[in-house]
């Protein structure tokens, strides 16, 4: 699914550093604290066959067996919820 993410200043999804953002990123840019924009973007995602997901995974969703969660924060909302309405 396509995710909401924030960027860090390092380039990386605020995902690559854990769930609250204090981890370093995950990979091994240097950079030891998220430092993201404020507001989020879309993060286009594929599956196994190359084909584009175009179904948008809802803010504050934890992932099966990763561990993960992506960002609930009212940003995320907002653009989810412009998103989604107008792909309606």
């Amino acid at each position: 699914m396509a995710i909401l993410i924030h960027r860090c200043k390092c380039g990386h999804p605020d995902i690559y550093h854990g769930g609250t953002r204090d981890r370093a990123c995950e990979m091994a840019c240097g950079c030891q604290r998220a430092d993201v924009a404020p507001e989020p973007e879309l993060m286009p995602t594929w599956d196994a066959l190359g084909k584009p997901v175009t179904t948008i995974t809802t803010p504050g969703t934890r992932w099966a067996g990763s561990g993960g969660q992506t960002c609930g924060c009212a940003g995320c909302e907002k653009a989810h919820t412009e998103l989604v309405g107008a792909a309606a």
